[in-house]
């Protein structure tokens, strides 16, 4: 493996750079931070160098980049906001596997091709399939996206390919790439009449503990519903069965009346970037099966509420809103939870719902 053009370079402790537009903090491994360590590569443009002479030295280099064996792939790209050269990384989960080295300009300035140095080790990745999009944030009024890279500075993703002839020239695209259903875990799709602020990459929480992530939304097919797929860690699976309800924890929810207000939200994360939350009812019921579609309500009280249905038709709806308590003797046994106009404009319908203790009353003959 060693011939006369490999270079070596110090893969020791842990590698900090930067400036004001964020840093670059990069270790080998865990073994090489505890102990220090050395790798070595030879670049693509001297595959066919002979043998080495044993008696000459080699330099040792600071790193990967400074050795210049980082492998040339070409990447075409649109969209070229903040993409610097010498600076912009390409990470992989988190690891920085790449840096931007050049960028072209198209004659027509319709977009470039910027040239990575990958690291090495990537080599066997590089395949066809390979994914690259830019990871940047993204502050409007529904949340923020990519908060990381509001933090450190705009970056390059990538998801390699598992299988597939070696390429090193690809196109960048738009937006991050749907999960692969192949990887380990649940898959959900959840339906609702709107997205919110749930945005691609919100946290999945259990009990406000993080458990999986949302990977994409679109329309469904009659244009009426927006499905979000949902991937739950494999660990976590198991929490999911055919009594899980899903809800919408964005923002910050807030309801009130005379007697007070209550002001939510489920996380400071859920807050500023989206999220959904979820709970099981019943741990011991059936898993979901094949059937892998929830829906999602808009708030943790929509998703957790027990009891009966019903409906009720009243001349009109002064006075009453959502919310409205349904009493018995004095005790609550329902509330209204939603108003409408008859289809004949006749007079109201109200739709109700009956509690745990109100549930006997769901029968003919009884009056409101």
């Amino acid at each position: 493996l060693v011939r006369k053009h490999t270079r070596f370079w110090n893969a020791s402790g842990i590698s900090i750079s930067g400036s004001l537009s964020g840093f670059k903090v990069r270790s080998e491994s865990l073994l090489t931070l505890a102990a220090g360590g050395i790798s070595f590569a030879t670049a693509d443009n001297h595959r066919d160098s002979p043998p080495t002479d044993p008696t000459k030295p080699f330099r040792l280099y600071e790193d990967y980049d400074a050795a210049q064996v980082g492998l040339r792939v070409k990447l075409k790209m649109k969209d070229l906001s903040e993409i610097e050269p010498g600076r912009t990384p390409v990470m992989y989960n988190g690891v920085q596997v790449g840096l931007v080295k050049t960028v072209d300009m198209n004659q027509d300035f319709s977009g470039a091709t910027a040239e990575l140095a990958m690291d090495p080790r990537v080599e066997a990745l590089l395949l066809e399939g390979t994914e690259f999009w830019t990871v940047k944030p993204n502050i409007s009024l529904a949340g923020i996206t990519g908060l990381d890279a509001l933090v450190k500075g705009n970056y390059i993703a990538v998801r390699f390919a598992k299988n597939g002839a070696p390429r090193r020239e690809f196109s960048a695209r738009a937006k991050a790439p749907p999960m692969d259903l192949n990887v380990p875990g649940l898959h959900l799709v959840l339906t609702s009449d709107r997205r919110g602020s749930v945005e691609v990459g919100a946290p999945v929480l259990y009990r406000q503990i993080r458990v999986g992530s949302v990977q994409s939304y679109q329309l469904s097919a009659d244009n009426r519903q927006v499905l979000i797929g949902v991937h739950v860690e494999p660990e976590y699976a198991r929490l999911v069965n055919s009594s899980t309800r899903f809800w919408n924890a964005s923002g910050v929810t807030l309801s009130g009346d005379f007697t007070g207000l209550k002001v939510k939200s489920e996380s400071l994360q859920t807050l500023i970037n989206g999220g959904i939350s979820f709970d099981t009812l019943d741990p011991k019921a059936s898993s979901s099966g094949k059937d892998r579609r929830f829906a999602l309500y808009d708030s943790e009280e929509a998703a957790m509420a027990r009891g009966v249905e019903i409906q009720l038709s009243v001349e009109d709806a002064e006075g009453l809103r959502e919310g409205t308590p349904i009493r018995f003797k004095g005790l609550v046994i329902g509330k209204v939870e939603g108003i409408d106009l008859q289809a004949d404009l006749s007079g109201v319908l109200l739709k109700a719902r009956l509690g745990a203790n109100g549930e006997q009353f769901a029968r003919s003959g009884t009056r409101f």
